[in-house]
């Protein structure tokens, strides 16, 4: 795997190599184009136009999976991690006050559990497992003669 890294990287510029790099380690192309030494006026389109160039897109993704390969993380290790963090975050902590007088934490008869890490790692885990997914709406305006035309025309085929 390393020497397909390397013959990748002998197909880029070094100025593209090095946005490559912080890429990797920012996912912000904006800031990567300026780190390796593009201009700051145009460093937006830059970042943008280099995440184009499909020789860019092959070493990100093959210096990407090898990464995670060699920090063996796959989905089910997220998934798995995900999980844990979810059922510690969801385990009951008792509340307890420090009592001035007797000088020791007194039990309130109440209990608390982290729930913004819970809500946060059901999300992430639903994002991986790819049970959300961005609902944009269209406001559309079109004649209703065209659109019985187009209606028509879709029930024919």
């Amino acid at each position: 795997m390393e020497d397909n890294i390397e013959v990748l990287s002998e197909n880029l510029t070094d100025k593209q190599l090095q946005f490559c790099e912080y890429y990797l380690t920012s996912f912000n192309a904006t800031e990567s184009a300026k780190r390796a030494g593009y201009s700051e006026d145009c460093a937006t389109e830059q970042g943008s136009r280099l995440l184009t160039y499909a020789k860019v897109r092959a070493y990100i993704q093959e210096k990407r999976k090898r990464l995670l390969e060699e920090n063996k993380v796959s989905v089910e290790y997220v998934i798995s991690s995900l999980m844990d963090v979810v059922d510690r975050c969801m385990q009951k902590q008792e509340v307890k006050e420090w009592d001035y007088q007797s000088k020791e934490l007194k039990r309130t008869g109440e209990y608390r559990f982290d729930s913004i890490g819970a809500n946060k790692a059901l999300e992430l885990l639903g994002k991986t497992l790819g049970l959300y997914y961005d609902k944009k709406t269209v406001d559309v305006n079109i004649e209703q003669s065209k659109l019985d035309k187009l209606i028509d025309n879709v029930n024919k085929e």
